[in-house]
């Protein structure tokens, strides 16, 4: 039986001095002796890797050499088993060796523990958990080691990154493309902030934009203010928007019912009820909203096609929508009147500058009472209740009295209020009055009333017996004449 001895081996993995990329295949060098000479000639080996120093199984394909050229007793060989053996576990190497042509292979004792140059390959495959943090240098990987892209969020367990792990100023808006932090992303109570841009929009020119989908808050502080806003541009308006320079602007532009651009609440709201959705709301338990100035508007509201300032309250008692301890202003206050809504329960339509005389009253669906007038029915005695000034659309005005809804349609269109709808009458004050031909004429100064057979309005001078005063004419009327003059009604 002859016998065969490995004295000495040396293991070196395949490293290229180029520093190109290398396999997993590495150089294994011994000393083989044939009946204790060295051996000469050629010989068939078998190797295989085990985890124990003796029995279990091989853990890797063999690596088997036919034909091999020992001489003096030395070989060399390129084992390649892979990389999965190579995971940090002691491995044993096995080798089974026969001369060439022959038969049975002898199985060289006892294995040749693996020595830690195949661990090598490490380098280029790294196992599951073979490096933490502790095995990391600070400062070993910078930036510019990594390639774009190739850390990304799945890669990144939970809580992996803290608040400590980041350096002041190391993350700046250019390293996070918009809309690439949302609110899952952020710990924070209440969703508090759901999306930070900076300068998001070119042509809306912010400075800072926070964004909130979730149902929580876009910005909280503790300090007396929770946002503070300045801009120092003064160019005009901002396209496409067209809105004036703004230290804080507020966007609900698909908000639907109850979205709000800006919310401002104060004190104790608890209990409070309210829906809204516009550009400004404040809620409080005393005052919603506050404004003050010392030379000019405290609060400035425009609307291009329906109401400036709505005022509502949800008193039973209607009192008071909008209240003031100071003298209202309107721009055409110069020539205004004091008008009422009523519904014309006549039996015909009555036009703008025609007298009208109270019949009644009837309360709405809404439970609000409704003054109902009509012609004079030629009745002496009965007193006018005033002149028409145009038709009145409820249907028109804010649908929702409650959120304010904007306005559809004219509140006020032109033409006769018929039988069973609405409209506008003034009480007091300058209106167009339409009045019946004047045989002596009339001028500025003198009495108009409301004659009670025809139910038109002439000169006091030229009307029948028990004529009802209504008011001054402001302009002159020709004799012989009719048409539409300014009357002073009281």
């Amino acid at each position: 039986m002859r016998t065969f001895v490995v004295l000495s081996f040396l293991l070196c993995s395949m490293l290229d001095a180029a520093a190109q990329p290398v396999g997993s295949a590495f150089t294994y060098q011994g000393e083989l002796r044939d009946q204790s000479q060295p051996a000469d000639g050629f010989y068939d080996m078998e190797f295989r890797i085990f985890a124990q120093e003796s029995g279990g199984n091989a853990i890797a394909p063999e690596v088997t050499w036919n034909d091999l050229q020992v001489v003096g007793g030395v070989f060399t060989v390129n084992l390649d088993f892979g990389f999965s053996p190579f995971d940090g576990q002691a491995l044993w190497l096995e080798i089974r060796v026969r001369r060439a042509g022959s038969t049975g292979f002898t199985i060289l004792e006892p294995r040749q523990e693996m020595t830690a140059s195949p661990y090598a390959l490490q380098a280029v495959m790294v196992g599951v958990d073979a490096v933490d943090s502790a095995g990391i240098i600070n400062n070993s990987v910078t930036a510019s080691d990594i390639a774009s892209d190739a850390v990304r969020a799945e890669e990144i367990a939970a809580g992996a990154v803290g608040s400590s792990e980041i350096a002041a100023d190391a993350v700046g808006s250019s390293e996070i493309a918009p809309r690439s932090v949302d609110a899952t992303a952020i710990a924070l109570p209440l969703s508090l902030v759901a999306e930070v841009q900076a300068n998001p929009d070119p042509a809306v020119g912010a400075a800072l934009a926070v964004r909130n989908t979730a149902d929580g808050l876009g910005v909280e502080n503790a300090a007396p203010y929770g946002i503070v806003g300045q801009t120092s541009y003064s160019g005009g308006t901002q396209s496409p928007m067209y809105l004036p320079p703004a230290g804080v602007r507020g966007d609900a532009p698909d908000a639907g019912s109850t979205g709000v651009g800006v919310i401002g609440t104060s004190g104790d709201i608890s209990g409070i009820s309210f829906g809204f959705h516009g550009g400004l709301m404040g809620v409080g338990r005393t005052r919603g909203i506050s404004g003050y100035s010392g030379t000019g508007l405290g609060i400035y509201a425009t609307s291009t096609s329906s109401t400036g300032v709505w005022g509502n309250t949800s008193r039973s008692d209607q009192n008071y929508g909008l209240y003031t301890n100071d003298n209202l202003f309107a721009s055409n206050a110069t020539l205004n009147s004091s008008n009422a809504v009523v519904l014309n329960t006549g039996k015909t339509a009555v036009s703008p500058g025609e007298v009208v005389v109270f019949q009644g009253v009837e309360v709405g669906a809404d439970g609000i009472p409704t003054a109902t007038v009509g012609r004079s029915m030629g009745k002496a005695g009965v007193r006018p209740a005033g002149i028409v000034v145009s038709r009145f659309d409820p249907a028109a005005l804010p649908s929702d009295r409650v959120h304010g809804e904007a306005a559809q349609g004219d509140v006020t269109p032109e033409g006769a209020a018929s039988p069973g709808e609405y409209l506008l009458i003034a009480t007091q004050g300058p209106v167009l009055v339409k009045l019946s031909a004047s045989y002596k004429g009339l001028a500025a100064g003198q009495a108009v009333g409301m004659d009670p057979e025809t139910g038109m309005t002439k000169s006091m001078e030229d009307g029948s017996p028990g004529m009802t005063p209504l008011g001054t004419a402001l302009q002159d009327l020709p004799p012989g004449q009719s048409g539409e003059i300014f009357v002073f009604i009281h």
